[in-house]
């Protein structure tokens, strides 16, 4: 039923939306905007734009979005609002469960009984195991 509905929907639209698409990405004028960008950038766009120009673009734009997200997880416990384990004054954090303690804090939780491991072997300690 919804393979047909979705098959229906595509035949239906893919003459008028096909048509604008093409109006769309084929159109040579620019909006105000996008002039003023241009002008700003210095960006001809009638311009062809060589492959040597291209790669120093992406790689430029590269390294500013890596330096920029460095940047951000260097800085980002002091924004607000962090989570995350925050390092304390002695440098030492433990994330237990969904919460986070330093070494003081870690030292006073309540110890957890956990029975010791079986040994497995002539003289096993557990209950039960021969």
């Amino acid at each position: 039923m919804q393979l047909t509905a979705v098959v229906a929907v595509v035949v239906i639209l893919h003459v008028p939306l096909g048509n604008y698409m093409a109006r769309v990405y084929s159109t040579t004028a620019d909006w105000r905007l996008e002039r003023a960008i241009y002008r700003i950038v210095g960006v001809q766009p009638a311009d062809h734009q060589r492959w040597t120009k291209y790669l120093s673009s992406l790689l430029a734009f590269s390294a500013v979005s890596v330096l920029f997200l460095y940047a951000l997880l260097l800085f980002a416990s002091i924004f607000a609002g962090a989570v995350g384990p925050q390092r304390n004054d002695t440098g030492i954090s433990v994330q237990y469960g969904h919460f986070v303690y330093d070494k003081h804090e870690l030292a006073e939780l309540p110890r957890r009984s956990h029975p010791r491991p079986c040994r497995v072997g002539r003289r096993s300690r557990c209950a039960g195991v021969r």
